[in-house]
């Protein structure tokens, strides 16, 4: 039985450095927390200040810990009421704790206490908290400047309902929200007195030159902004309604301008006053932010706003004006220009539904017009544009030491869209924005701009020609019909990248990323071989990687456009895939490698029989790349899908191959393999298209087999392109069915069946069943089906008549099939049920009436191979069909006379199989790979595309009458109305 002192102990052994120790502690434990008193002990004991202080932040950790796992009622084992009560009565004791990891996990404890229990089960948690932050608070700072402890209490009670209104403003149901909306009036009152009380206390302090007790008086100041800002946002309401909430969103940014003027004069920034205060600058630009998110409308005419974009508009000009004097200056206070300019990004987001609330009579919405319209002028516009061109889509010192230092890094970091908290991608999503809501005013700017940089080339740096390229990327799509890019890329930059200099790279890598943004918007396709020759020379092993990785980037772009020429650019299919390779041989990170990759694998696929040549050379370097990505699942997921472009590109010859490519898919199809589940789904795509393109099944493939029905076995995931394989497998060669792994896979098949599985995958099933048949004699087939139970399988189900009709249609549709190929051996299967030794009479009955039933209900080809089976076991003098010769005589008389119908009597029936994946190329030469030739092969000759149905009849119902059954037409009249009776006598004169 667990009691304080054996918990003591164990968390004394869970701080010990033995491992062992460690774990007999930890498996104590977890038998001891699901006991009553347990959490509450671990209170008691992280409560306890003359304990150690490792032992109290244990228990207070283990403590939260089991607050997620056992708090609410519906968790397994979850803590009694008593023992909650407890804690909760306890909870609010320790602020003024010294430590501040436990004082840190003490009010993490309680928000998580509250997530589940306020308002219901702990009604009073608000009022004792802001009873205990008010006690304190409200002290004279006489007796608070002396007193360390009340800091603590303060700081730490604050902290604690921040972490709540965090979780309260997080949820969204309406009765969350309506109890954020009842509490955050009391909490806001209670905490803006402390708010206002604290940021004059903090300068007042501050001159008097205790720095000490103005940090401690600025932590509290940070707190109750942190909580005042959420519920500002989230839980006020309408904030234009009240005074209150539209005096303290000014005093915010009084209190911002004079909070930042005084970090401005700070000249150490490694000091904890000055952290500080940048923190809470950035606290009220979250709280702009937030409010502009939650509500922009709002954040627009609330008074002020004008005046907080204004103050960030200066702050960013200001660092503009700085950098253009000094550009090799570090970066100062990143975070605060990345905020201003997501504040103008959003305002400019929503400006068209500015300008249409304009044309309504609502006085909010022209107002709002108003002030956007205001701000937003044609001058402030242009001068924005050029500010972010000149000082923020510059390289800074920062990017090309990185560029030097680790250049894969950098261009991993530049594929990232970081825009919300890095400068240079947050103005160029800005940029893009302004652009595209003010092209009357910076179409003509930027075009300038570019005319002026080649008027004064000698006065330019590189860096700025970098910017203004980079900003005409960005806006390509809307420069269309101002810059010739065809050109501009021959009479410019070319000119660019052939002139030397130790920036150049630069420029090259920029140019790299123009075409690549200009190929799709506007970039002849008939000029685009100077784009392809420029893009593999910038891609060679003589550049640098930063700019080698940027030409494969935007060459990937140029060959996957819509405008692809392939005559254009076969005759640099050589140079691109040796510049790929050798890339591929110079970086090491994951990314990179995969990025390379890319650009192969479209290279692959969109240049076609062009291929061909270097097919072998790629697949000798196969075997060392994959040996370069051990560890690294994603990057043997893009070879692999490197090589089945390559498989499906070369067709045919992939045979050749076999070797290789078929120890690829054996590699990653290995059940034992770490990384089966990232290679399986694109190693058996791999599979599957190494089938479709081969003329001959070779050994290679034979002995991939077996593993075919271990993967159907181990779930239906990937059950579609598995059985996709076992079509390709048995119309390559129909003996694998009757080979030991093919009745596995009828075995498997089977159980799925049995199991259950979707309409949709059940019509996949069933169709290659279809199609084994058609291929494989039903002789020596059919004993793998009845050994296997699928037969009785379907009986079942179609007699329990519980599933769709789409799927009965499909279950019906083996049997026909096996009907028409061999009607005496289905008459003796249905002869075995009637007789009882696998059911009885009523059994047989019953499943004949559920099969015409089917029939009735199927598409054309199901109908007619249906009819085509009720015939045969006719003509066969079948006892059970007998029986149901009415409903057969509706079957044949429909089907014959829809035949005699058409113009030609004795037309063959014929469809493309709709559910094939390569229907849609049957009759296309040029695109048809080996298996749709061996498809459209089978589908001739299959016999109900052969069959003249209105002979066939014939010959069946003049077997039944010449073979001395019990006489056909006799039956008919004994057993079935006149009218189809007459029906059939008509369509078979």
């Amino acid at each position: 039985m667990h009691s304080r002192e054996g918990i003591l102990r164990a968390l004394d052994a869970i701080s010990s450095q033995q491992s062992t120790v460690i774990k007999e502690a930890e498996d104590q434990l977890k038998v001891w927390e699901t006991l009553s008193q347990f959490y509450p002990m671990m209170q008691d004991i992280y409560l306890d200040k003359t304990l150690p202080q490792v032992i109290r932040l244990l228990a207070v950790i283990y403590l939260k810990n089991g607050i997620d796992k056992y708090w609410r009622k519906t968790s397994r084992n979850a803590l009694s009421d008593d023992d909650k009560g407890l804690i909760r009565t306890r909870a609010l004791e320790n602020f003024g704790e010294e430590s501040k990891q436990i004082s840190l996990q003490n009010s993490v404890l309680i928000s998580r206490i509250a997530r589940w229990d306020f308002p219901k089960g702990w009604p009073e948690l608000i009022t004792n908290l802001l009873s205990i932050i008010e006690n304190v608070a409200h002290k004279p700072l006489s007796q608070r400047a002396t007193d360390s402890v009340n800091h603590s209490i303060e700081q730490q009670a604050l902290y604690t309902l921040h972490l709540i209104v965090k979780i309260q403003c997080s949820r969204t149901l309406a009765a969350d929200r309506l109890v954020l909306r009842k509490i955050s009036p009391q909490i806001f009152d209670s905490i803006l007195k402390i708010y206002y009380n604290r940021f004059e206390e903090f300068f007042s302090v501050l001159q008097s030159g205790n720095t000490t007790l103005a940090v401690n008086i600025l932590s509290e100041f940070r707190f109750t902004i942190k909580t005042l800002r959420r519920l500002f946002v989230y839980g006020l309401g309408d904030s234009l309604e009240s005074n209150q909430v539209i005096q303290f969103y000014q005093k915010c940014f009084e209190a911002l301008d004079q909070l930042y003027k005084l970090e401005s004069t700070i000249e150490d920034k490694d000091t904890e006053e000055d952290a500080l205060l940048r923190k809470v600058i950035l606290i009220f630009g979250k709280m702009y932010l937030d409010f502009q998110s939650h509500a922009n409308s709002d954040f627009m005419r609330m008074p002020g706003s004008a005046s907080v974009l204004q103050w960030y508009w200066e702050r960013i000009r200001q660092y503009s004006i700085k950098h253009q004097e000094n550009p090799s200056d570090a970066l100062d206070f990143e975070k605060l220009l990345i905020q201003g300019l997501l504040l103008f990004n959003r305002v400019i987001h929503d400006a068209d539904q500015f300008s249409i609330n304009s044309s309504t009579n609502n006085q909010n919405s022209q107002r709002l017009s108003s002030i956007y319209s205001q701000i937003f002028t044609p001058d402030f516009v242009k001068l924005l544009g050029e500010t972010i061109i000149r000082s923020f889509l510059i390289l800074n010192p920062e990017d090309l030491n990185q560029w030097e230092e680790d250049p894969e890094g950098w261009i991993i970091n530049e594929g990232v869209d970081h825009y919300e908290v890095e400068l240079r991608p947050c103005s160029e999503r800005t940029f893009m924005l302004l652009f595209s809501k003010n092209k009357s005013v910076l179409i003509p700017t930027l075009v300038s701009a570019l005319k002026n940089i080649y008027a004064n080339d000698g006065e330019n740096t590189v860096l700025f020609k970098d910017s203004i390229y980079n900003a005409l990327g960005l806006c390509a799509i809307d420069l269309y019909d101002d810059i010739n890019f065809s050109q501009w890329l021959s009479d410019r930059l070319l000119k660019d990248i052939e002139t030397p200099g130790p920036m150049t790279a630069v420029l090259k890598r920029r140019i790299a990323l123009l075409i690549g943004q200009w190929v799709q918007v506007q970039y002849p396709t008939a000029e685009r071989r100077l784009g392809y020759q420029t893009l593999i020379q910038l891609s060679s092993k003589n550049e640098p990687l930063v700019v080698r990785l940027a030409a494969i980037g935007a060459l990937k772009n140029c060959v996957d456009d819509w405008d692809f020429d392939l005559e254009a650019f076969k005759d640099h299919i050589s140079d691109a895939m040796n510049s790929i390779v050798e890339i591929l041989g110079t970086v090491e990170t994951t990314e990179c490698k995969m990025q390379a990759m890319g650009c192969m694998a479209v290279i692959i696929e969109r240049s076609d029989k062009y291929i061909k040549p270097y097919a072998e050379t790629l697949l000798k370097l196969l075997p060392s790349m994959w040996d370069s990505a051990q560890g690294e699942p994603l990057y043997h997921t893009s070879i692999i899908n490197m090589v089945s472009k390559l498989a499906l590109s070369v067709g045919s010859d992939s045979t050749k191959y076999n070797e290789v490519i078929c120890a690829l898919v054996s590699h990653a199809i290995d059940p034992t393999s770490p990384h089966q589940v990232y290679l399986l789904e694109d190693a058996l795509e791999l599979w599957h298209t190494l089938l479709q393109n081969a003329t001959t099944l070779t050994s290679y493939m034979l002995n991939l087999y077996p593993s075919l029905p271990v993967l159907l076995e181990n779930g239906t995931e990937h059950l579609k392109v598995l059985l996709k394989i076992a079509e390709s497998y048995t119309m390559l060669d129909g003996s694998v069915i009757i080979s030991e792994p093919g009745s596995m896979v009828l075995k498997v098949i089977c159980d799925q069946l049995n199991i259950g599985l979707s309409p949709q995958a059940i019509v996949m099933t069933v169709r290659f069943i279809d199609l084994t048949m058609r291929v494989v004699p039903i002789s020596s087939v059919g004993l793998s089906l009845e050994s296997s139970g699928l037969l009785w399988i379907l009986i079942t189900h179609m007699i329990e008549n519980k599933e769709p009709a789409i799927t009965l249609a499909s279950y019906a549709s083996v049997f026909s099939r096996m009907c028409v190929q061999d009607p005496q051996a289905v008459a003796t299967f249905i002869g075995h049920i009637s007789s009882g030794s696998s059911g009885n009479a009523t059994t047989a009955t019953q499943f004949i009436e559920q099969w015409i039933q089917c029939i009735e209900l199927s598409n054309t080809k199901q109908r007619t191979l249906g009819t085509m089976a009720m015939a045969a076991l006719i003509g066969g003098g079948c006892p059970e069909a007998l029986s149901h010769a009415n409903s057969i005589c509706t079957l044949l008389a429909d089907l014959i006379l829809e035949y005699k119908s058409s113009e030609n009597e004795n037309v063959l029936n014929y469809w493309e199989d709709s559910d094939y994946e390569g229907a849609a190329d049957i009759g296309h030469e040029e695109i048809c790979s080996a298996e749709n030739k061996r498809y459209r092969k089978l589908l001739k000759e299959d016999i109900v595309h052969t069959t003249d149905i209105l002979a066939y009849a014939r010959a069946h119902v003049l077997k039944s009458s010449q073979q001395g059954h019990i006489q056909f037409l006799d039956q008919i009249v004994q057993a079935a109305q006149p009218g189809p009776l007459e029906e059939l006598k008509n369509a078979l004169s």
